[in-house]
């Protein structure tokens, strides 16, 4: 598969026993529970470790810093998001379905981070961040590996592999940026971000299973 950017080592530690992932998961889910109590402005590790009943130093052991906790959060979310393109494009077998797919990847998405106040305001900082931005194109490349390969059966011949990889790496992350846009907009603005987006990359795909030469 082709590759656009070297993977990244996660910002937090893993826990490796069973006591300690009890823990770690009390971690996280009071961090978001802070967040959308409080907004991501105002999540602080000594109230994270507060609220979990865990020492500072504990906090510390798992998640170095705020960003690392962030980091875990939003790796959660796409971890989700992950399984419904899976769903999405399995069984794929016809152009029609394979288009109807990519377009609904950013409804998808959208619907998904935008029914989380908390979420939508952590997709946002990881967007703007540029120590946590690697997470988001990671995820491009894992969701455009999926997409690759449900389209390479279907793709004529004269499409390489390496236009129909950097096709499907650009619908995903420019869908990950398209999405983050509509967030920033009030109700029916956002989703009309949305629709728009999603007849730009039908009408992309196409013209790249038609053969059209890139300019």
């Amino acid at each position: 598969m082709f590759m656009t950017e070297a993977a990244v080592a996660p910002l937090w530690r893993e826990p490796t026993q069973e006591r300690s992932r009890v823990r770690f998961e009390r971690m996280l889910d009071v961090a978001g529970e802070l967040v959308r109590e409080r907004g991501l402005d105002a999540l602080t590790m000594q109230d994270v470790a507060a609220g979990a009943g865990v020492s500072i130093g504990s906090l510390y052991q798992f998640f170095p810093d705020r960003n690392a906790l962030i980091a875990r959060i939003f790796s959660d979310s796409l971890d989700a998001i992950d399984e419904d393109v899976l769903a999405r494009f399995r069984g794929v077998s016809s152009l029609e379905q394979f288009e109807t797919a990519s377009a609904g990847l950013i409804e998808s998405i959208y619907q998904h981070v935008s029914d989380d106040p908390a979420l939508a305001e952590i997709w946002s900082t990881v967007q703007a961040s540029r120590a946590l931005r690697h997470l988001d194109v990671d995820d491009s490349e894992r969701i455009a590996g999926v997409v690759f390969e449900a389209a390479r059966p279907l793709a004529p011949e004269s499409v390489s592999d390496q236009r129909l990889w950097t096709a499907c790496f650009l619908i995903c992350d420019l869908t990950s940026s398209a999405t983050h846009r509509a967030l920033t907009r009030p109700g029916r603005e956002g989703r009309r971000f949305v629709r728009e987006y999603a007849l730009m990359a039908r009408s992309y795909l196409r013209s790249v299973f038609d053969g059209e030469p890139a300019q």
